[in-house]
């Protein structure tokens, strides 16, 4: 290299070093100035709402290579959805799942950390979302403004309603109470299991409907078989959208439909009252069940009454596993048909009412000293106070008349089932036909129901054991009896 070249040399080595020098330093500020901007969109609205979309398609994404690897799975049945290696094998796969997890596992069991997205948005300012974090909960469905959603509702949920205590009923005599305590029945109905205390709602997609009323087992040891799941196009079939089969034998009479229909009712009302939902039931026989079902929010367009038929819908709703007795069920039962909480008139103005059974469809167990019973209470009690049940109300009428009532006195039978629109300020008295050793004559009648009735909705029950005078239980009311206990109603009021 000749000497003329150097200076040559070093100012382009000197302009090199230059340029290098520069981009270096503009490399650093875009660097400082990369974090900043990254650092100013990471506390950025946007941002956060594009990192969410971006983590929950990351889950979506996750949750269909999933379900792909589910269809190559063994064949979903009950017995292997409840196998521990399948649960265990969801439990790993859904521990962070989201609301995408919930809406594609749609529930072989609700895990109780995931519940909390089951039921969508519009229900929350009604507490349902808080009652639902657990897989056992110990609510019905009934109160909220709106619908609970069928689409999004589990396929399966169970309720856990709490233990309660039920009193003995009041006797004013020591061996009326003697009695009482001998029969098995009245023992077993002061100790509840945990399967009478367990309620169930299970959706069944595809399901079909094919039992008659004398076969149907709808009650709170169901075996979930009344219902099978499968495509049925047959011309034979109804075809409804989603049904509710409520087939409870008896289920046609006012007295039945209260005590076997209308606590599963309640347990799923909310459901029920969904558009399109339709229940299945006995047709009636009285009509204040339609009346009832229509203070219920279920009118005649959501029901279908059963004609032996074969009923296809694309979900059904079973909720036949209700406990028989609940305070919980029949209170609210009590309240949506409009019945009084307490007394509404005061207690010197409310009504004394004799139930007859004029119009029993049973016969039987009639009073035989009626005349005389009627006097007896006319004389203790005004004239204008003092109503003799007709035998027939309905459901507005006897909200009004029963629920103004401070005693009802009747011999048993289904008009004391009136018992459910008075008041918890009310005192029934039950005289009960029987024999010498507190037997219920005739045998096999529900001798213990309106002891359990008034026990739900806090009534005060008074047992009389009076002699049967015939085998199908017709009395002569003991007036003596009969008077001593309206002495204690009386003097504790």
């Amino acid at each position: 290299m000749s000497s003329k070249n150097a200076p040559l040399l070093q100012v382009i080595y000197v302009a090199l070093l230059v340029y290098i020098l520069v981009q270096i330093y503009l490399s650093g500020v875009f660097i400082v100035t990369d974090k900043k901007s990254m650092s100013n969109l990471e506390n950025n609205e946007q941002y956060d709402s594009t990192k969410m979309y971006s983590q929950a398609r990351l889950i979506n994404m996750k949750m269909n290579r999933d379900n792909t690897d589910k269809s190559r799975d063994l064949e979903d049945t009950p017995e292997r959805r409840n196998s521990p290696g399948v649960h265990s094998r969801h439990r790993k796969r859904y521990t962070r799942g989201s609301e995408f997890a919930l809406n594609n596992l749609n529930t072989k069991r609700i895990e109780a950390s995931n519940t909390d997205k089951v039921i969508k948005e519009s229900n929350e300012p009604h507490n349902f979302k808080s009652h639902v974090q657990q897989t056992e909960i110990s609510l019905p469905l009934v109160g909220r403004s709106k619908p609970i959603s069928i689409e999004t509702f589990p396929r399966e949920l169970t309720f856990k309603y709490g233990a309660f205590n039920m009193a003995e009923p009041n006797c004013v005599d020591e061996e009326d109470l003697e009695k009482f305590r001998k029969h098995p029945l009245n023992v077993e109905l002061m100790q509840q299991s945990a399967e009478q205390l367990r309620g169930v709602i299970r959706i069944i997609d595809n399901g079909i409907f094919n039992k008659s009323i004398s076969r149907s087992n709808c009650g709170w040891k169901s075996p979930f078989d009344e219902i099978k799941s499968e495509n049925l196009s047959s011309t034979a079939a109804v075809h409804v959208d989603i049904l509710c089969p409520l087939i409870v034998p008896g289920g046609s009479s006012f007295q039945h439909f209260l005590d076997g229909i209308l606590p599963k009712i309640v347990q799923a009302l909310d459901l029920l009252r969904n558009k399109g939902v339709k229940i299945l039931i006995p047709l009636s026989r009285d009509v204040i069940i339609l009346e009832i079902l229509e203070a219920l929010g279920i009118g005649k367009d959501k029901i279908l009454f059963h004609a032996g038929r074969i009923y296809a819908a694309r979900k059904m709703i079973y909720t036949c596993i209700t406990p028989p007795l609940h305070p919980t069920l029949w209170q609210n039962a009590h309240k949506l048909m409009n019945a009084p909480e307490k007394l509404p008139v005061p207690r010197e103005e409310a009504y004394i009412i004799l139930l007859t059974r004029k119009q029993s469809h049973n016969g039987g167990r009639n009073m035989l000293n009626q005349i005389e019973v009627l006097a007896f209470l006319e004389k203790r009690y005004r004239k204008d106070r003092v109503i003799v049940y007709p035998g027939r109300y309905n459901l507005t009428t006897s909200v009004s008349v029963f629920g103004r009532a401070r005693v009802l006195i009747g011999v048993h039978g289904g008009a004391l089932y009136n018992l459910n629109f008075a008041s918890s300020d009310v005192s029934v008295v039950e005289i009960l036909p029987s024999d010498g050793a507190g037997n219920p004559i005739p045998p096999g009648i529900a001798h213990s129901i309106f002891w359990s009735m008034c026990n739900m909705l806090n009534q005060s029950y008074w047992r009389i054991y009076n002699k049967a005078e015939t085998r199908n239980g017709d009395v002569i009311v003991d007036l003596v009896k009969l008077d001593r206990v309206l002495d204690r109603i009386d003097q504790h009021f």
